[in-house]
């Protein structure tokens, strides 16, 4: 048994033990209202973040109790900050996600020209559009699209969860492959107009095709005619629907022209073989047909068609003989030698000269002598005048020698008297003056006068030295009869 002293003791110890038992109780009951508020906050956060992700808080299930009747204990705790954690983790890698695609889009959207603000409109609730726009601020970079499932969740909304995603997800796919098929319009675009512009021999006339020029000329020198990468090109080039439109109408115009130009370059090829034919050019003097619709190879055809069709209307001329009169003209006005004509006729009808070079040669023949007989047409009129005159004694002289001359009535032998008197005389004084007009033409000129290709002065001064005049026929000079004496006259009688 305890001692008065011990039982005084303990009564001085119980109210000491009431304070520190009414402590505890205090400090629990102030433990157990921070634990309520604590919880009371860990549901809420967790309400929201359920609500982030479309999800219901009644559907976790490692928590199926509601924010009411949750017991205040630290496990509720725990279960709690282990909930709201996992989808704190979920909205983080939902936002990262969400990050990639918007900045996937935005870059494609740059690529093709594309305003992104409509593209980018495809949520449904205003977080997932905060979250949108967050990340279209942020535009952050790729990360793994992979996700883990933190909480298990089963419900309704649980298709909702990643709505934001998928559907940009779709939005990117759909926009990725528009950004595909342009980039291989384009290219297959560029690619016929390069060929084009070398079969058209195009020259650049705006910024776009000053821009292809460019691409060109890059791609020649990289050795990459068969591919045009969409990176090295400059503006105004680019994936936008404007400059592909354009792109495309260019490339129909050049298509345009280049088969307009290919059907007259069939034409011409047609009309140049029937008249090859027609002509009878040799195989080797004909233009090589190619199967190529280039602007140098239609104006070479055109070329060749316009020379066809100058050579058929020379034929047309030359054999018209229509050329050949009116040189013969010329060629009698310049006493021409028959020697002289024959050898120019054989060098004008060889087989190997066009018809257009015969024209040529024979109008050059033409002016060659029109030149000759407007500097000495006095000495070829002489010369014809002496040419007839003696073409004229000639042939008196052979009348001369028929006796039957002797029965014809005497006004005609007084005309013959008259012409054997001045005949020869008439002669001298031509030549007199032709010497005379070839010796002023040689001094004016400064040049000899040619006939037959021997200098004509000298000729006409050997044929008077080696000249016959028959004395019977003619009389080199005028004799004078003198008047018979009376003696002679009655001897007469």
């Amino acid at each position: 048994p305890k001692s008065q002293q011990d039982q005084e003791e303990d009564d001085d110890d119980e109210p000491i033990w009431q304070v520190i038992v009414d402590l505890d109780r205090f400090i629990l009951k102030k433990d157990h209202l921070l634990l309520a508020a604590e919880i009371e906050d860990l549901m809420i956060t967790l309400e929201n973040h359920c609500h982030e992700l479309g999800l219901d808080a009644a559907n976790i299930t490692h928590l199926l109790v509601l924010p009411i009747t949750a017991p205040t204990t630290l496990t509720t705790r725990q279960a709690l900050h282990r909930a709201c954690d996992d989808l704190y983790q979920v909205i983080l890698r939902r936002q990262e996600r969400i990050e990639r695609w918007v900045s996937r889009i935005i870059i494609i959207a740059e690529n093709i020209r594309e305003p992104p603000e409509p593209l980018l409109k495809v949520m449904s609730s205003p977080a997932e559009k905060l979250m949108v726009s967050a990340a279209w601020m942020i535009q952050g970079t790729d990360t793994s699209m992979q996700s883990t499932p933190f909480i298990d969740c089963h419900g309704p909304n649980v298709k909702g969860a990643d709505a934001a995603g998928t559907q940009l997800e779709k939005t990117y796919r759909a926009l990725e492959k528009e950004w595909i098929e342009r980039l291989e319009r384009f290219r297959v675009t560029v690619g016929k107009l390069r060929m084009r512009w070398i079969q058209c021999a195009y020259m650049p006339t705006d910024d776009y095709d000053h821009a292809l020029c460019k691409l060109f000329e890059l791609a020649e020198t990289h050795d990459r005619t068969a591919k045009i990468s969409y990176l090295q090109i400059e503006d105004p080039l680019c994936l936008s629907r404007e400059c592909l439109a354009n792109l495309s109408a260019k490339l129909y115009q050049l298509d345009q022209n280049f088969y307009t130009r290919l059907s007259r370059i069939r034409t011409m090829e047609n009309v140049l073989g029937s008249t090859y034919q027609d002509l009878g050019r040799p195989t080797d003097k004909r233009v090589v047909f190619r199967n190529e619709g280039t602007v140098r190879y239609a104006a070479e055809l055109g070329r060749e068609l316009k020379a066809l069709q100058l050579e058929l209307a020379a034929r047309k001329l030359y054999l018209s003989g229509e050329r050949w009169n009116a040189l013969t003209t010329v060629w009698d006005m310049c006493l021409v030698s028959e020697q002289e004509r024959e050898s120019f006729r054989a060098s004008v009808e060889h087989d190997d000269v066009a018809f257009v070079e015969k024209l040529d040669r024979i109008q050059s023949e033409i002016e060659n002598c029109k030149v000759r007989f407007s500097k000495s047409s006095a000495i070829y009129k002489l010369m014809i005048t002496r040419r007839n005159h003696i073409e004229e004694m000639i042939s008196f002289e052979q009348t001369a020698c028929n006796p039957e001359r002797l029965f014809q009535p005497s006004f005609q032998l007084v005309e013959e008297e008259k012409v054997r008197k001045r005949a020869y005389t008439t002669l001298v004084r031509l030549e007199n003056t032709l010497i005379g007009s070839i010796e002023k033409f040689e001094n004016e000129h400064e040049d000899t006068f040619v006939y037959e290709g021997i200098r004509y002065l000298e000729t006409l001064q050997s044929e008077i030295a080696e000249r016959h005049v028959n004395q019977t026929a003619f009389a080199k000079f005028t004799p004078v009869i003198a008047a018979p004496t009376r003696s002679q006259t009655t001897r007469i009688m």
